[in-house]
């Protein structure tokens, strides 16, 4: 048996690991920031389409 434990071993976090985590996190937020855009959006032009339909 060896006396090392995996609490002796450091985590691995490689800086590949945390672009694609920025990668993830940029793409969610524009993804929501044009989900936020549309809903505004359609209720403002909503009364236009209203009054023509």
């Amino acid at each position: 048996m060896t006396d090392r434990s995996e609490t002796d071993i450091p985590p691995v976090t490689s800086s590949a690991a945390k672009g694609t985590a920025f990668s993830i996190l940029g793409a969610i937020s524009v993804s929501h920031l044009l989900n936020d855009m549309m809903q505004s959006l359609i209720v403002a032009i909503y009364p236009i389409f209203a009054s023509r339909f």
